[in-house]
């Protein structure tokens, strides 16, 4: 066990990719631009994931790669229909609650149409 210890381990992020990577977090990069720039450069390249384990450990060490993040680290929150308040017109009126005026329809507008489709076109 003591000899599987002390033998030489392949280090898969060295210490000269790891200042690379920040180099190019620091210039605003994503982690997919920067293993996309170190496979064109040609050097050993690391995994994305692994990119984000290394801002994540600068984080939690105090570093500030995670603000060089193009959304600084925060959660995408996807939008969904019950969130979606922008669709709500300000100041509506309920429908009960219209002009007299409206339902005699004389004015352009007030007409009411059904538009729903049936079987047949009916």
């Amino acid at each position: 066990m003591d000899r599987h210890s002390e033998k030489s381990k392949f280090i898969r992020f060295p210490e000269s990719i790891k200042q690379e990577v920040k180099h190019l977090i620091r210039a605003d990069y994503s982690p997919k631009q920067v293993v996309g720039s170190l496979i064109k450069k040609g050097k050993n390249t690391v995994s994305i994931e692994r990119i984000y384990q290394y801002i994540w450990s600068d984080k939690k060490a105090g570093g500030d790669l995670y603000s060089h993040l193009r959304r600084h680290g925060r959660n995408y929150r996807k939008r969904s229909n019950n969130m979606n308040t922008k669709d709500l017109t300000k100041g509506r009126v309920n429908i009960s609650n219209r002009d007299n005026v409206v339902e005699l329809r004389n004015r352009f507008g007030d007409l009411e149409v059904d538009l729903i489709i049936g079987k047949n076109h009916n």
